[in-house]
């Protein structure tokens, strides 16, 4: 093999490294973003104050589950990006999910009203039960 196809190699391999690099970073950058935006939204649900470390801890354990679903990986000339629409829907579900399997009714009636708030929708009143008559 001659000194210039050697060069050729070594340099299509540096490109390719540092290629994958930055697609890597890319990802780790908008993965470290939309956690940051998970938190500041669970801290607008009612209650945070009196529960922000539960909020806090629905916030990351449902990141974690949904966020590669949401990455939409770049091509060949545009770089990665995360659907928005999709993370916003799949965090609210997951995090809805777990404090229902965590038996939190009040903060999954928050995380309901928040949802709806930030989507423009009507808030849901909490269910009240009617006093009983006599």
């Amino acid at each position: 093999m001659s000194d210039y196809l050697k060069i050729r190699l070594i340099l299509g391999v540096i490109v390719l490294v540092g290629v994958g690099s930055l697609k890597f970073c890319n990802y780790s950058s908008a993965d470290a973003d939309q956690r940051a935006m998970a938190h500041r939204l669970v801290a607008q649900a009612e209650g945070y104050g009196k529960a922000s470390e539960y909020y806090d801890f629905l916030a990351d354990y449902a990141h974690d589950e949904v966020f590669s679903g949401s990455y939409v990986s770049g091509g060949r000339y545009s770089s990665g990006h995360v659907n928005q629409a999709q993370y916003r829907q799949d965090l609210f579900d997951c995090m809805i999910d777990k404090a229902q399997e965590d038996n939190s009714p009040q903060v999954v009636a928050a995380l309901e009203a928040l949802q709806a708030r930030l989507e423009g929708r009507p808030v849901p009143k909490p269910q009240q039960q009617q006093p009983k008559r006599r």
